[in-house]
């Protein structure tokens, strides 16, 4: 029904094979920098700035919303202008994504304070050494 042909490539050759648009698939991995919806956002819809996916995606609408996007200070107005991003990619579909990896922490019952936040980031400054 389907013939695939799987190819290796050292990664600079994969890399600009994606840039390129020489690949019909490709499969990244991502893990944001800081916790804020530009992290996850630009680095793959902006068109300046998305070459390195091979996508070819540009939207001068989203290049727009997310440009102003960048600059507000209001969280609410930045949240409108994500929705309006949102509702766009949901007709558009310019990437799908296939899987999520899950975190795994193992620790002590004897250690304390082991918060794991939204963005999977642990803050070492709360983890202690229960006595006793």
């Amino acid at each position: 029904m389907i013939t695939v042909d799987i190819k290796s490539a050292e990664w600079s050759t994969y890399v600009d094979n994606a840039r390129n648009a020489r690949m019909m698939l490709s499969l990244f991995g991502w893990y944001p920098d800081y916790i804020d919806p530009d992290d996850f956002t630009s680095p793959f819809l902006l068109s300046t700035a998305n070459k390195w996916t091979g996508s070819q995606y540009a939207n001068p609408t989203v290049d727009q919303l997310l440009k102003d996007a960048m600059v507000k200070v209001s969280q609410s107005e930045r949240g409108d202008l994500y929705r309006q991003v949102q509702r766009i990619l949901a007709d558009e579909a310019p990437f799908i994504l296939l899987l999520q990896g899950n975190l795994m922490i193992v620790y002590s019952k004897s250690v304390g304070g082991v918060e794991i936040g939204p963005p999977m980031l642990m803050p070492y400054s709360t983890i202690y050494k229960q006595i006793g």
